[in-house]
């Protein structure tokens, strides 16, 4: 079935765009919404229909995270261990931060979410989804103790990935932050699996 776009969701998606290009090349604080208006060839009261504010912007990435996460998980081979689909969902979301975020826009993000209520640990999010669905498979299979609850295993595991990020920000994304958060990651996972 195809999805229909309305003009108002084109034009969402074209100041969007137009952001994450200007904010990506010239930097979040560089980049004013006028700038953003008129690369997107929009006027300033669109502008403010859509987004309340230059940061409002960056929370809409969530929702970027949150398409890319589900597209992962449905092309996922569906015959691989939960504790190998868990490894490609983290490396995927680590890859996504570094190849399609960046670090400025991370940095800017996680600024954002500390003054503000926080879409980041909403647990109705795909990430927490997915993370709950695969725990619960690897512990219904034994591959998971039992000792810690679904919740538990998951809410260590997303905040596995939010410290990652988190330190790749402090860090000045100085460090490789898929091979370091894989690495943790998996450090993490050995002392959940039952061998």
């Amino acid at each position: 079935m195809k999805t229909i776009v309305t003009k108002s969701q084109k034009t969402k998606k074209i100041i969007f765009d137009c952001a994450m290009e200007l904010f990506l090349e010239k930097g979040y604080d560089n980049v004013s919404v006028s700038e953003i208006v008129k690369k997107a060839q929009t006027a300033k009261g669109t502008f403010y229909i859509y987004f309340d504010s230059k940061a409002k912007i960056i929370s809409e990435l969530f929702e970027k995270y949150d398409d890319y996460y589900d597209e992962v998980y449905e092309n996922m081979d569906k015959t691989l261990p939960a504790k190998d689909r868990l490894m490609i969902i983290i490396k995927e979301s680590f890859s996504f931060t570094s190849e399609k975020i960046g670090y400025d826009l991370i940095n800017v993000l996680y600024q954002s979410q500390l003054s503000v209520v926080t879409e980041a640990t909403n647990v109705e999010r795909s990430l927490y989804r997915i993370i709950t669905e695969l725990v619960e498979e690897g512990r219904k299979n034994g591959h998971f103790t039992n000792e810690l609850s679904s919740n538990e295993i998951t809410k260590m595991i997303v905040r596995n990935i939010r410290g990652t990020f988190y330190d790749w920000c402090l860090q000045r994304g100085e460090f490789d932050i898929v091979a370091d958060g894989c690495e943790y990651t998996k450090t993490f996972l050995n002392g959940i699996t039952i061998e």
